[in-house]
């Protein structure tokens, strides 16, 4: 019994602080990934996507997943990210095979082909190098720091 008054005690003493951060983060980061994952549609398709990334996905099999029109899923998408869903797929393959460049010794193709979901490794290549173009990261020089 105390155990229940206890753990009850917690969660009333916590469901102002889970308010005032919601309010928070609705506001201060309007288009942001906190925002989209509280959407109980959007959030489907969100963790599809990084449950699968290989996957030949698309705005349509997206909004599937979200059980929404192809128009309202990207509209919603957009206006919780600030980004359209295949801009978001895209940007997030690269920081994912990334990161498997740098923590895993994965072949190259494996890394673009099955967990980035490129059908061509040159495909991969030119994303890549738009992708780090700002940092100047050739992919090899990655995997050779790495």
């Amino acid at each position: 019994m105390k155990v229940n008054c206890i753990a009850e005690s917690f969660l009333v003493s916590e469901a102002p602080f889970i308010e005032v951060l919601r309010a928070y983060v609705k506001k201060a980061h309007s288009n942001s990934y906190l925002v989209a994952v509280s959407d109980p549609k959007i959030s489907l398709a969100l963790n599809d996507f990084h449950a699968q990334p290989g996957k030949n996905w698309n705005v349509q099999n997206l909004a599937e997943v979200a059980c929404l029109s192809r128009s309202a899923f990207a509209d919603r998408f957009q206006s919780l990210l600030g980004l359209p869903p295949m801009q978001y797929v895209g940007r997030w393959r690269m920081q994912y095979s990334h990161c498997k460049l740098t923590e895993t010794s994965d072949a190259i193709g494996d890394i673009a082909l099955k967990l980035a979901g490129f059908k061509h490794v040159r495909n991969y290549y030119g994303s890549w190098n738009e992708w780090s173009r700002n940092a100047a990261l050739p992919v090899m020089s990655v995997r050779l720091v790495g």
